[in-house]
């Protein structure tokens, strides 16, 4: 491991040994003072989000014994470590644990987590074929004493070895974006969805009715289990005006791209040279948060802006809605494609959103918030980090989820906080294209825990109730929440809705007399096989 440790394990070892200190009403801080600084930080770290996730990662462990190794030093406590670097740190597959350890404790830990996050992947990968996603059936096989959390949480992308699995890393990272479908969504301030399949029907394309597929329950719409055949199309059962195409459909030439009739996303990724069409995930936050006609709407951070103008869409070109980014180049990219696409309907303002004052005009007659910030992107199935671990292999840090993952999520905290502070909102919309619960469910249930948020009678309402995949039980209301995933012919997303609650909801409900939507009935929780996220 290098640096101060002298062993690769020696900071589990030296962890657990703290957390049992810990555990038996120590102080935390007077622990880690004789320490030096560059030891006493990493284990800081972990030992802190071990304490704070204690409840799951002790049903996971219980879930895997019973354990062999109970007369082994601090053999709890590794346990509960191993655990948490299974589902929020960096993976049991990282470098220094490969090494086998010479601590039996730790290698015991280590090996019966690996079994169980196998046994979690293939459960799930079972389920999916067999068009069951729901999270009850995650613990089957893998000891329903776990509890759904944490077997979301493995199934949704705790992985397995890459050296183990190199056929199956090739078939995602390297083909699976290869057989995901083309998505190009109708720009309706242009044309009808109706009017563009006529057109492309003239071309020699044929329509075709979605078919039976995935997640389809009561209440629940299907997700098509594989894309439409060569030459064939449909309309998306889930998002209004949207295409649906054969994988590497070639449309960037066609004339209803360059009318802006079919919208086109450059792609945000360094690593990808060409610009693709828009990908259902990035569709599925403004259609969830289903802005009314004539409404004011604001996208806190636009760019590239591909959500700004379905925003513009869904409201019906009558409303208006502000598009905030704070880098000039990418405002100016924003500027241009909003012209295009969705003319007087979308107004550009290059400012840091958090620089925004939601009391001040013209962002206090705002009811309806989108907010996709800056995030991991762990979500886009280009990036060989569509796993659990991916982001954080490259801070090298340990514990927690990697001092990188920390900073993204305390940022995405502090814009969800604001986002939820504008006095006439009725509902804001948070969404990430990332796969890490940290991210995610977290990052929402600290914004629920806030007492400005809490005090605003802000409450999650269901996003998209006919989306057959659910959020990861890590918050209460996870039913509420929305991902998407290549299980469900996307790159991965994450969507959160949230609503005030009707006694207390701001001054959008007395000054407009608008009825108040009330979120749909909640439904069995469901999940992807893996995480989500995609922009």
């Amino acid at each position: 491991m290098g640096g101060p440790w002298t062993g690769p394990h020696d900071l589990w070892i030296t962890a657990a040994s703290v957390l049992a200190r810990v555990l038996r009403n120590g102080s935390l801080k007077s622990i880690l003072a004789p320490m030096r600084s560059e030891q006493a930080r990493p284990i800081n770290a972990l030992v802190t989000e071990t304490l704070k996730r204690r409840d799951v990662l002790e049903r996971l462990v219980t879930a895997c014994g019973p354990w062999g190794c109970d007369a082994e030093a601090h053999a709890a406590e590794l346990r509960l470590l191993m655990a948490h670097e299974a589902l929020f740190g960096r993976g049991l597959h990282q470098p220094a644990l490969r090494r086998r350890a010479s601590h039996a404790a730790l290698a015991e830990a280590v090996d019966r987590l690996r079994r169980w996050q196998a046994d979690a992947v293939k459960a799930s990968r079972a389920r999916a074929r067999e068009g069951r996603t729901d999270a009850t059936g995650a613990a089957e096989g893998v000891g329903g004493a776990v509890g759904s959390a944490a077997a979301a949480a493995a199934a949704a992308g705790a992985g397995a070895a890459r050296e183990e699995e190199e056929e199956e890393e090739e078939e995602l990272h390297g083909g699976l974006s290869k057989r995901l479908p083309r998505y190009a969504r109708v720009n309706t301030l242009k044309a009808t969805a109706e009017e563009v399949a006529a057109s492309l029907c003239a071309e020699g394309w044929r329509q075709l009715d979605p078919p039976a597929g995935l997640g389809a329950a009561a209440g629940r719409r299907a997700i098509p289990a594989r894309p439409p055949p060569a030459g064939c199309f449909w309309l998306d059962p889930h998002v209004p005006a949207l295409l649906v195409l054969p994988p590497l459909t070639e449309l960037h030439q066609h004339a209803l791209v360059a009318s802006h009739a079919l919208i086109l996303q450059e792609t945000h990724k360094a690593h990808l040279a060409s610009p693709y069409l828009q990908d259902k995930a990035s569709c599925l936050a403004p259609a969830a948060l289903q802005p009314r006609a004539g409404e004011a709407v604001i996208d806190c951070c636009a760019a590239p802006g591909n959500k700004t103008t379905q925003l513009a869409a869904l409201s019906g070109g009558g409303g208006l809605v502000i598009a905030c980014e704070r880098d000039a180049r990418r405002a100016g990219v924003l500027r241009r494609r909003a012209a295009d696409a969705a003319g007087a309907s979308v107004r550009v303002v290059q400012t840091d959103f958090m620089a925004v004052d939601p009391r001040a005009p013209p962002y206090a007659d705002v009811t309806a918030v989108q907010l996709d910030p800056t995030c991991s992107g762990s979500g886009m199935v280009e990036r060989a980090s569509y796993q659990l671990g991916g982001a954080e292999e490259e801070e090298g840090g340990a514990g927690g989820g990697g001092a990188k993952l920390h900073a993204i999520a305390a940022t995405q905290l502090e814009l969800l906080t604001h986002a939820l502070s504008f006095p006439a909102a009725r509902v804001v919309v948070y969404s990430t294209c990332s796969i890490h619960p940290i991210e995610n469910e977290l990052v929402v249930a600290a914004a629920l825990r806030a007492p400005s948020v809490r005090a605003a009678g802000w409450r999650l309402a269901p996003a998209l109730p006919a989306w057959p995949c659910r959020g990861l039980p890590l918050v209460e209301g996870a039913e509420m929440l929305l991902r998407a995933g290549p299980e469900v012919q996307t790159n991965g997303f994450f969507v959160a809705r949230f609503e005030r609650g009707e006694a207390s909801g701001g001054r959008e409900g007395r000054a407009r007399g608008g009825k108040r939507r009330r979120g749909g009935p909640g439904c069995e929780h469901k999940v992807c096989g893996r995480e989500a996220g995609g922009r």
